[in-house]
């Protein structure tokens, strides 16, 4: 379960994310939709522990992602689409990219012990 109460972000003057509360139970299948600009991307990034929130935080199963053991096998992360590292790749391949990445870090951290 993902669960955020008072969630805020300011960037200086500029106000990200306003006082969001949600809750998302397991299994559901849930997505940001929205124009660019509304704070889609930096609540993923609060989610995930990338960005610090003003006030207030989210968990993840109770916890905050960074104090998950190991948060990408078990939580998942975030693709930005910014970040053109995949922007050629066909929609296919893009959707496997998570699961690519969860088995990666599973193979590490089973390496480390």
């Amino acid at each position: 379960m993902i669960e955020a109460s008072g969630l805020t972000k300011h960037y200086g003057k500029t106000v990200a994310v306003r006082d969001l509360t949600f809750t998302v139970r397991p299994g559901a299948l849930t997505g940001f939709l929205g124009p660019n600009g509304p704070g889609k991307s930096t609540t993923m990034r609060l989610i995930l522990g990338l960005d610090a929130p003003n006030s207030a935080h989210a968990t993840v199963n109770g916890k905050r992602y960074t104090d998950h053991p190991a948060p990408l096998p078990e939580v998942g992360a975030l693709l930005e689409a910014r970040r053109r590292l995949y922007a050629e790749l066909p929609p296919r391949q893009v959707s496997l990219l998570p699961d690519q990445a969860r088995r990666l870090a599973s193979q590490a951290m089973s390496g480390r012990r």
